[in-house]
């Protein structure tokens, strides 16, 4: 997040000021920071690139639920951010979205979905990783460090976007993917939890 809105600023609804430049007038004014907060009306990277939610903002479960769907089926631009997911019907990932206050549509014929921006950099920012850590190992050794509600969340995303059951057997939920460090942390949470 680079930026916020106030609302109309300088007679333009779409106006982001700078986070920097925010935070500073906010010193100067002697206002606190949780006070400014209640007035934000959507934040951006930059200009046309706005997402309403509320703040105060911090970041849940159901967050990192939604960016850990990148690491099975899901792609994103190692510079921007920009993330989609792509499974044969999105409508639990729109529903996730909306529920979570996105305003992210589904499309190819809904079978794709774009991850606002936001999510993975808050995420990420947060764990201290960089974008492009979020289809490796070093997603889930952070996510190991996080409380059990973030970790259940994480684990659920990722046995609804690669899991299966052995109908053979019903001997539990199989996991498929090809990277080994990824698999083995995720045996590892499995068995924590």
């Amino acid at each position: 997040i680079t930026c916020v809105a106030l609302g109309s600023f300088l007679n333009n609804k779409n106006s982001l000021i700078k986070i920097s430049n925010f935070i500073e007038i906010l010193k100067i004014m002697e206002i606190s920071l949780a006070d400014a907060e209640k007035n934000v009306i959507c934040y951006g990277d930059y200009p046309g690139r706005s997402q309403t939610f509320k703040f105060p903002y911090s970041i849940l479960p159901l967050h990192l639920r939604v960016v850990a769907s990148i690491l099975g089926d899901g792609h994103i631009h190692k510079t921007t951010g920009l993330a989609r997911w792509t499974q044969k019907d999105v409508t639990p990932m729109y529903n996730l979205l909306q529920h979570l206050g996105f305003n992210s549509k589904p499309h190819s014929k809904n079978t794709q979905i774009t991850i606002p921006a936001i999510l993975p950099k808050l995420i990420c920012n947060s764990l201290n990783i960089q974008l492009d850590d979020i289809k490796h190992a070093k997603f889930i050794d952070r996510v190991l460090l996080l409380p059990r509600s973030y970790q259940v969340q994480f684990l659920l995303s990722i046995i609804e976007d690669e899991g299966s059951i052995q109908a053979d057997t019903y001997s539990g939920i199989l996991i498929r993917m090809l990277d080994r460090g990824i698999i083995t942390r995720l045996h590892y949470l499995c068995e924590k939890l």
